[in-house]
């Protein structure tokens, strides 16, 4: 049987803590010494084990409103250009929009980052676009394309950028990688000591099942293991059904 993940095992002893609000489970367990302080404990090495996994976390993405305002200006005003320029402007047209088009999610930033810079160019000396690049410029501001409409998806593109910019340096993921691993370890012992206590303990099937695990009676309890921790489907599918004699 394959080893555990580190998520099943967070989960198994999950499991096993929540099952401690029943009384008759806590009970079962006091009589083995457990009390406040192991509770905390395995609270402690759960909180302990999703901290670190969350340190390794890669950084956010783009604020994804920002991401939805850019691509409604997109799709507002690439149509506008895109038909405008084509019929007066070919020329201009195609060097606007060479190997550009509209797109979807995160692209939206490089396509209207794009689309800006070459409308900007459409009135600068080294642009090459002469006067017709000015006399386009003027054309696509009165359907619209105004300096202020511009603006606004300049506006947008900073606060893509000063997020992307936002995280602090990457945590050493070889590091993290090895505080996960003893957080993980940390955890699993005390979940493999009080389950094996809960299971020799605690003899109600229903009360083992809400643990997580059902203690099998054809064998000797033995040390529980990655590989041997049964889950309540296999455990009941294996159990004899009672059947009645005939009278």
């Amino acid at each position: 049987m394959a080893k555990k993940r580190i998520g099943d095992k967070a989960e198994r002893v999950l499991k096993l803590l929540l099952g401690l609000r029943n009384k008759k489970i806590a009970s079962a367990l006091a009589s083995r010494g457990f009390g406040k302080e192991d509770l905390e404990e395995g609270l402690s090495l759960l909180r302990g084990v999703t901290d670190v996994s969350l340190a390794v976390l890669p950084p956010r993405s783009p604020n994804p409103a920002v991401i939805e305002q850019l691509d409604r200006w997109e799709n507002e005003w690439f149509p506008v250009a895109n038909a405008t320029l084509l019929r007066h402007y070919p020329e201009i047209h195609a060097r606007v929009f060479l190997n550009l088009s509209q797109t979807a999610g995160a692209a939206v930033v490089i396509s209207v980052g794009t689309f800006v810079e070459r409308v900007a160019e459409l009135t600068r000396a080294e642009g090459g676009h002469g006067q017709a690049g000015k006399d386009a410029r003027k054309l696509l501001q009165r359907r619209g394309l105004t300096p202020a409409v511009i603006a606004e998806a300049k506006e947008l593109l900073e606060q893509v950028s000063s997020i992307e910019d936002e995280p602090a340096e990457l945590p050493d993921l070889e590091e993290e990688n090895a505080r996960l691993a003893e957080a993980e370890d940390a955890m699993w012992a005390w979940y493999l000591e009080w389950s094996e206590i809960a299971r020799s303990a605690i003899k109600d099937r229903n009360l083992l099942r809400r643990l997580g695990f059902l203690n099998s009676s054809r064998r000797a309890p033995s040390t529980i293991t990655d590989e041997d921790d049964e889950d309540d489907e296999a455990e009941d599918a294996a159990e004899p059904t009672p059947t009645s004699n005939a009278a």
